[in-house]
């Protein structure tokens, strides 16, 4: 197995620099690329264990998730992972099954284990309860939810704005009875779609009818009864799902009622998914930008852990809004 001299030699450069290197410190654009064919050549790999003392790190990043299940976790934890390793950091994937005091308590186990920063997706969580991450002192960063903290980033999307934009787009091409399936106020993330589905009428003059709005759980089944109660109720020509799991039940309620969506009946949803381009018409969707969410919290977190950075703070992130004639639907 090659060592840290044999890299030296096959690069060219002293033990020292190829320490700097592998110590995350910047050196010489040449003697860089110089040391990274030496690796590559001669497949080294260092000791960890001697890493962690020399460096007083265990290049590890622990990542908490409210549900593995998530498809937006799901969808996001691979190429965090890979995005990590590209830096020369191991992750630890930790499922907190969306209990604030099993959060904490995964929080001290990997602590325990020395950690070097934590990403926690926390979505269905509500920034309330989370006051100890103040106390954690090592780099977090917070996904989906935005911490207000002098040490703890939050990386969220536009929710309001782009809801705003689609619900917007429905009501312009005729809708004015839209039904809204959200999920529960006590999360920021089903705040905000609602106040997007709300700004949308108010910002344009029109009535906001409460009676079109359903509040649920976010999950398929808890989706379709919404649906089928907004579209039995007789008032609604269109229907927006705030998340991938009650678009789906949405669309099961539609298919049930015997109606097409986005010809018998408008349809949008907040989340893109694989099949939303098989139908016909494409179906209207907000997708979240995933890629820039992961490069994001990767090159945050790595320029924190290398002190490239001292403030922290909350970034958002603009969601691209498809529009498609799956809004025209029940207008004919």
């Amino acid at each position: 197995m090659a060592n840290i001299r044999e890299v030296a030699a096959r690069s060219g450069v002293s033990i020292g620099t190829v320490s700097r290197f592998l110590n995350g410190i910047k050196i010489r654009e040449d003697n860089a690329d110089a040391i990274s064919r030496a690796i590559e050549e001669l497949d080294y790999h260092p000791n960890p264990i001697g890493r962690a003392l020399t460096t007083q790190r265990t290049y590890a990043i622990g990542v908490l998730v409210a549900s593995a299940a998530n498809v937006f976790v799901s969808s996001s934890i691979g190429n965090l992972e890979t995005a990590f390793e590209k830096q020369g950091y191991s992750s630890l994937f930790i499922d907190f099954h969306g209990d604030v005091e099993v959060l904490k308590e995964k929080v001290r186990f990997l602590k325990r284990r020395f950690v070097d920063g934590l990403v926690i997706f926390l979505s269905e969580v509500d920034a309330e309860h989370l006051e100890f991450l103040e106390t954690v002192n090592i780099p977090v960063i917070v996904v989906d939810n935005p911490v207000e903290s002098g040490t703890v980033d939050s990386i969220v999307v536009n929710n309001a704005t782009s809801t705003e934009a689609m619900v917007g787009a429905m009501i312009d091409a005729g809708h004015r009875r839209i039904g809204v399936i959200a999920p529960s106020q006590e999360t920021y993330v089903g705040r905000r779609r609602l106040k997007g589905w709300n700004d949308a009428f108010e910002n344009r003059g029109l009535p906001v009818f409460p009676q079109d709005v359903r509040l649920c759980a976010p999950s398929k089944d808890e989706g379709f009864a919404a649906a089928c109660s907004l579209i039995d109720q007789g008032d609604v020509t269109a229907l927006f799902s705030c998340n991938y799991y009650l678009a789906l039940g949405a669309l099961k309620a539609i298919s049930r009622r015997g109606l097409r969506p986005g010809m018998d009946i408008g349809f949008a949803s907040f989340d893109d998914f694989d099949f939303s381009d098989v139908m016909y018409p494409p179906l209207s969707v907000i997708r979240q930008p995933m890629g820039e969410i992961i490069d994001v919290v990767a090159s945050r977190m790595c320029s924190r852990l290398n002190g490239d950075v001292d403030e922290v703070g909350i970034q958002t992130l603009s969601c691209s809004v498809n529009v498609t004639d799956s809004i025209r639907g029940g207008l004919q």
